[in-house]
């Protein structure tokens, strides 16, 4: 099951969730917090049961019946703020210097630009290559200079494993990375990455299985990449409905409450 909503009686309050800002918050957020936001930013997925309904494929190949997409947050500018500051909470008992706060193309360009922001680390971004491969092309990095990961979500590692290969093979020598790498969502039961602890804001169980051992394969139902277009076809009849109104993809729906993110339109809610 997905995680629950801590607090489903604002499910109609999406407004004030995308004006949070850093202001809001002198602590860490709790996981329960964090589920809120995304939730009422539409980011959460579930695959229904129906065969005639795709499921996702992760990067690493494994098949999910849950997901969670981050842009539907991150493209917040205030909520990647908001969340690029909760990483450097988190890892506050890193007493280090960071040099580079560095992630994934495309999904953590935006969310490890801002914590290098916030930290005054310097920043570029990854090209992509053939699978997904992580390609560097930004200036060469010292021996010693201190690089931090930052990613918004980790399932298997993949992303942050093929950024360190990226990395690796544009440098002629060893590099330095921090003992920590940081995921907003951890979906994983990884706990650290060679010698880097993984650090996270909130855990969720992972259910994914082989393509040969995919329940929702064996019902009939596609794997697809949870990315552009499919994420419409994944969202639709579960959240990201058609809105009557506008007929915009982008309706969060909870029980008889729903909310279109578009256009504003409300039913269901007294």
């Amino acid at each position: 099951m997905l995680p629950p909503l801590f607090n489903p009686e604002y499910v109609l309050a999406l407004t004030d969730v995308t004006k949070l800002s850093v202001k809001n918050f002198d602590r860490l957020l709790t996981p329960d917090e964090v589920t809120y936001i995304y939730r009422q930013c539409g980011a959460f997925w579930e695959y229904d049961g129906n065969p005639d309904t795709p499921h996702v494929e992760s990067l690493s190949g494994l098949h999910l019946d849950w997901f969670v997409n981050s842009h539907y947050v991150l493209s917040h500018t205030n909520l990647c703020q908001l969340f690029a500051q909760q990483a450097i909470r988190a890892m506050r008992q890193y007493d280090g210097s960071i040099a580079w706060a560095l992630g994934s193309s495309t999904a953590a360009s935006d969310f490890s630009k801002d914590v290098a922001n916030a930290l005054e680390a310097r920043h570029d971004v990854f090209g992509v290559g053939a699978d997904n491969a992580q390609i560097w092309k930004g200036p060469l990095i010292g021996r010693h200079e201190v690089i931090c990961q930052f990613e918004e979500l980790m399932t298997r590692a993949t992303a942050t494993n093929a950024v360190r290969a990226g990395l690796r093979a544009a440098h002629p020598y060893e590099l330095t990375f921090a003992p920590f790498v940081f995921t907003i969502i951890h979906r994983s039961e990884i706990e650290e990455i060679e010698g880097s602890k993984v650090l996270s804001l909130v855990h969720y169980p992972s259910r994914c299985w082989k393509p040969e051992d995919c329940p929702p394969c064996k019902q009939g139902s596609k794997a697809i990449l949870a990315k552009g277009a499919n994420w419409q076809r994944l969202k639709k009849g579960y959240i990201g409905e058609p809105c009557k109104e506008c007929g915009q993809f982008t309706v969060v729906r909870c029980g008889a409450a729903v909310k279109c993110l578009s256009c504003g339109a409300t039913s269901g809610c007294s």
